[in-house]
């Protein structure tokens, strides 16, 4: 006779005041007292509404597991919009009334009624998901330039949308605020080389070739190629190293002064650029990341470093006449060495995305 349980951890903590659920649960399904299957279980209402999780819940049943019953187990009343990730390394929206299929070494997500494919390889469900997704960056991208307009690609590396809703709260990031960004899912897993190739392909990683800070080479084409295709120009303003092989070479900028990393090198650079008029130029601020590493998402210097890149934002937008898409690549969550990235947590996978045309601006 199988037995399946699950554990459901909830982290609470508290930030400058706030009290923040963390939400990474996980998910340990046992079959005949051997562990077989490991899942993080998520809920983006504690991440909104800072609602705090049960510490810890069991559950006795068979190897098919239907997600409304999972979500009434864990006490989330309105389960909203769900989403799986998958082995393709991004989010799937999914129904409800489907369920888990724990087999021997992972558990597959199946429709209600089998009307779609499975999707193998669970890692994550979460609940009351984002809507959005980076990926639809490229997308939007895209539609702009085929319609004629240029776009503007602002990427802050780092940047996730708890830290985007406490900067917009405190003052700190008035000209991002006018863009009217919306929570967005990032890829797993959520570093530079990941999201950024999720950003510029519109795929998942399983499909762009990227799924961590190894790999630097496409498999499909990037927002650039798609643009020269067009018969459009493209620029890409960097940091000082290269992240990804691109159809166009990166201009990449030294921190030569030492003073705000390479920010105000790449604002410079950026600006420069805007006299070549170029259809797509995508910008890609590295400060708010490494801030965030060496004091924490919410430490007085990540936020000055948020208001900064702020101000360089608000100076394009002056001058920048068409569309404009800002987004990050991953998130950011407090450690005790001061913030990292790249675990399965909502403050790592939900950033914030803005897509304005520019007759709207």
């Amino acid at each position: 006779m199988k037995r399946v349980t699950y554990v459901l951890i909830s982290v609470v903590f508290t930030l400058i005041g706030f009290s923040l659920g963390w939400a990474f649960s996980s998910w340990r399904l046992e079959a005949g007292g051997a562990a077989i299957c490991s899942v993080a279980v998520l809920d983006a209402s504690s991440f909104y509404q800072n609602s705090p999780q049960p510490a810890s819940l069991f559950w006795a049943g068979k190897s098919a597991m239907p997600l409304e019953q999972l979500a009434t187990d864990l006490g989330i009343a309105t389960p909203g919009r769900v989403a799986v990730l998958a082995e393709s390394g991004g989010f799937h929206s999914v129904s409800a009334e489907g369920e888990l299929l724990v087999e021997q070494g992972g558990c597959r997500y199946v429709h209600p009624g089998a009307t779609g494919p499975a999707l193998d390889e669970v890692q994550a469900i979460l609940w009351n998901a984002p809507a959005a997704s980076i990926t639809q960056a490229c997308t939007d991208a895209l539609k702009a330039l085929d319609e004629g307009e240029r776009v503007l690609l602002l990427l802050l590396d780092g940047f996730s949308y708890r830290q985007y809703q406490l900067a917009v709260a405190e003052g700190y990031a008035p000209n991002l605020q006018s863009l009217g960004a919306e929570p967005a899912l990032s890829v797993w897993r959520p570093v530079t080389n990941a999201g950024m190739a999720a950003i510029i392909t519109g795929e998942p990683p399983a499909v762009n070739g990227v799924h961590s800070r190894d790999q630097r080479n496409l498999q499909v084409p990037s927002v650039f190629g798609r643009a020269l295709e067009m018969g459009r120009s493209a620029v890409l303003i960097e940091g000082n190293i290269q992240i990804l092989q691109t159809e166009v070479e990166p201009r990449l900028n030294l921190d030569a002064n030492q003073r705000h990393g390479t920010d105000d090198e790449v604002q410079e650079a950026a600006l420069e650029a805007l006299t070549e008029n170029p259809d797509l130029l995508m910008v890609h601020y590295h400060g708010i990341d490494d801030a965030g590493h060496a004091g924490g998402p919410t430490a007085p210097a990540t936020l000055e470093r948020i208001r900064l890149i702020d101000s360089y934002v608000g100076q394009l937008l002056e001058l920048w006449p068409g569309s404009v898409v800002l987004v990050a690549d991953h998130g950011m969550h407090a450690d005790s060495a001061g913030g990292s990235h790249g675990v399965l947590c909502l403050d790592d996978l939900i950033v914030p995305y803005a897509f304005v045309r520019g007759g709207d601006r």
